[in-house]
């Protein structure tokens, strides 16, 4: 699924913003596979995950591998840059960035 995404015309700044939506996806997801909505009692009494719990944890999946393919990318796009491109193109990546401030 994640790999439906092409990664290739996509700038520093727009993989950069990607990363991050994607990163905040997992994280709730994490969050939800931990709710009681998320998790089933086995007959044995052990936890597994409910239908729900699925869900979150294969979207959490979806995204984690969204966030490798977008580091390889972001690499990728550093490389033919050199020296000479540098410096401007972190600019673009730290301007990209929301503040967390």
């Amino acid at each position: 699924m994640a790999a439906a995404i092409d990664l290739g015309p996509l700038s520093a700044p727009e993989l950069t913003a990607l990363h991050d939506v994607a990163a905040l996806i997992a994280e709730i997801c994490s969050a939800i596979t931990c709710q009681p909505r998320s998790i089933a009692l086995a007959a044995d009494g052990s936890e597994e995950p409910s239908p729900a719990g699925r869900f979150a944890g294969w979207q959490m999946s979806v995204c984690t591998a969204l966030l490798d393919r977008v580091v390889d990318r972001l690499e990728e796009v550093g490389a033919p840059a050199g020296r000479d491109g540098l410096e401007q193109q972190l600019v673009e990546v730290v301007e990209s960035m929301p503040s967390r401030l």
